[in-house]
């Protein structure tokens, strides 16, 4: 299964590759800089999560709480991935 941050790289791929045509070196290093930076943060976010989930189950957390916390960090997953689309469009746009 795909990560939120790697269908938002694919998509922004796409919309990039019909609206601008060839990115220059410093825009292809630019959006690779962005996009490293994304899966840094995704990672930690994940780690992040895992942990608290496994604190949760430990002391006994409901599944409602369990899955509170779960949607909450891949809402943070998700932004990370939009933030990272908008700034790769903004960069393709230069």
């Amino acid at each position: 299964m795909k990560s939120a941050l790697e269908l938002a790289m694919e998509k922004a791929d796409r919309l990039g590759g019909q609206k601008s045509g060839k990115l220059s070196g410093e825009q292809k290093e630019k959006i690779a800089k962005v996009r490293n930076i994304a899966e840094a943060k995704t990672a930690e976010v994940k780690i992040m999560m895992a942990d608290k989930l496994k604190k949760m189950a430990a002391t006994g957390a409901s599944s409602e709480e369990t899955e509170k916390t779960r949607r909450e960090f891949m809402d943070q997953i998700e932004k990370i991935g939009r933030d990272a689309e908008r700034e790769a469009e903004k960069i393709k746009g230069e």
